[in-house]
């Protein structure tokens, strides 16, 4: 009786087994370059790190460049080493960039972690007291990342001028 029960469970046990793992299949989306490739879409968190390095330059750039006509091109420079350290060709991040942007809950998620590093990085470095450099006092927030410009100057796509 029990090995009867058991049989005709079986095939409805793989079946589940089979829903059960092919719903867990990482679907990561692709990318069709400007060149006819295919690549994968940049991880979120790879794409954090990214942002928060890019808005991290932008804020040096307009901390130290006095001349507003002059940060563009500070941006593009920089956001290029940026992308070089983590090693993603700007086309791969422009288009990746852009399907994040077409799915906003998902760029909203991104942006609340980028965020969130942010405002751990001013906490470190305000505790570490290093508030001076080049013999000038550095501007340090009171808290935290007042507001990040979704539309940065920095070369992103959805920039408005």
């Amino acid at each position: 009786m029990i090995c009867n029960s058991f049989r005709t469970l079986l095939p409805l046990g793989g079946f589940i087994f089979l829903i059960w793992f092919s719903g867990c299949s990482d679907d990561i989306p692709q990318l069709v370059l400007s060149d006819g490739t295919e690549t994968p879409v940049i991880p979120e968190d790879t794409l954090i790190l990214i942002l928060k390095d890019m808005h991290i330059v932008q804020a040096g750039v307009d901390h130290t460049i006095d001349k507003p006509s002059e940060r563009p091109e500070h941006y593009r420079q920089y956001n290029r080493l940026v992308l070089e350290r983590h090693n993603v060709n700007p086309d791969r991040f422009f288009s990746s960039y852009k399907y994040y942007q077409e799915n906003p809950a998902l760029m909203d998620s991104i942006y609340v972690r980028v965020i969130e590093k942010l405002n751990m990085e001013i906490s470190t470095y305000q505790k570490s007291g290093k508030t001076e450099s080049s013999g000038r006092m550095q501007k340090t927030p009171a808290t935290g990342v007042p507001g990040i410009k979704r539309d940065s100057p920095f070369g992103i796509p959805g920039k408005t001028k």
